[in-house]
């Protein structure tokens, strides 16, 4: 999952910088097109008119208008999602036509996607076969996704891990873009269900599996906490002697499609030179796990976790000689 995906508005409406609209330089590729190709891009061209205009679905008493049925399976909760509108969303939510579509997929076109595939397609294929919640996700939206799950609870119905026509499923797009909050609900969910080993472990047509896509967050808060989930699902299949299970190990010793894993990208993350450096200098490592004074949370993760130390460095003006 790319991360020129986060590029989103933050307000209802305002979405110059976002991926979903076609660009000038990208529409001759797509001019002589076959259908498929045209499909997508007239998908996009619909939520980006909508997204840029959310209110055009609402009539004058701000309820959604009989009128309004966007194409491609689109629903009034999808722009709600694209176009980050709380009050849209709840609108659609309170709405007998549109609270029960929160899993309903934009329409899947009949098109071969490849990793080896262009950016740009990329881009348009992860709004093909989603759902709002797909969206939400992929939008970094957690209070709309957390409105979306609350939704689905009080249906009593369990969000389902949807893969859309990218490869990417509901958790590896969360593991991505939201935060703690939305991963905790959505594993609280899917550890309920017999395939939530093969959900932790999804692999994205890029090669990266979820705690590749962790990495892109600011903090190692969502990549530590799948890799307990990993690690608890491998310890209970292996108490109860049942189907051998992956391990978080597995999953940080997994390579991408660059021949990435996890670890290699953290160290890139934090600055491979600096990295070097801290790899060859134990006091280093034991003098920043005494003092805290961390560059960001990412080196104090690898420090603690992949050097697996603790601290042992004691400070020279608290030594003492034992008589």
């Amino acid at each position: 999952m790319d991360t020129s995906l986060t590029s989103r508005p933050s307000q209802p409406g305002t979405v110059d910088q976002s991926p979903y609209k076609p660009s000038e330089d990208v529409d001759p590729e797509y001019r002589c097109a076959d259908s498929s190709h045209r499909d997508l891009l007239a998908l996009q061209r619909t939520l980006h008119s909508y997204a840029c205009n959310p209110a055009d679905l609402r009539g004058s008493d701000g309820h959604i208008l009989n009128d309004r049925a966007p194409p491609y399976g689109v629903n009034p909760l999808h722009i709600a999602c694209l176009a980050k509108d709380r009050s849209l969303l709840q609108e659609a939510l309170n709405d007998a036509r549109f609270c029960f579509c929160i899993e309903d997929c934009t329409d899947r076109a009949e098109l071969s996607y490849t990793a080896g595939e262009s950016a740009t397609q990329g881009v348009f294929c992860e709004t093909v076969g989603s759902s709002p919640l797909h969206f939400a996700l992929l939008n970094g939206w957690d209070e709309g996704a957390l409105m979306l799950i609350d939704a689905l609870e009080d249906q009593e119905k369990t969000p389902a891990n949807t893969v859309n026509l990218a490869g990417s499923s509901v958790l590896s797009m969360a593991a991505a873009h939201c935060g703690i909050t939305v991963i905790q609900r959505l594993c609280g969910h899917f550890r309920k269900t017999s395939d939530y080993e093969s959900y932790l472990h999804h692999i994205t047509p890029d090669g990266k599996g979820l705690l590749h896509h962790a990495v892109q967050q600011e903090d190692p808060v969502v990549f530590e906490h799948l890799r307990s989930q990993m690690n608890l699902v491998f310890e209970a299949a292996h108490a109860t002697g049942g189907k051998k299970a992956r391990s978080a190990v597995d999953a940080e010793s997994r390579r991408d499609t660059d021949g990435k894993t996890p670890i290699d990208m953290i160290r890139e993350k934090i600055g491979t030179a600096y990295i070097n450096h801290l790899d060859s200098d134990a006091a280093l490592r034991q003098k920043k796990l005494y003092q805290g004074n961390w560059e960001g949370e990412w080196e104090n993760y690898y420090v603690r976790e992949c050097h697996g130390e603790k601290i042992s460095w004691i400070p020279p003006w608290e030594q003492c000689c034992l008589v």
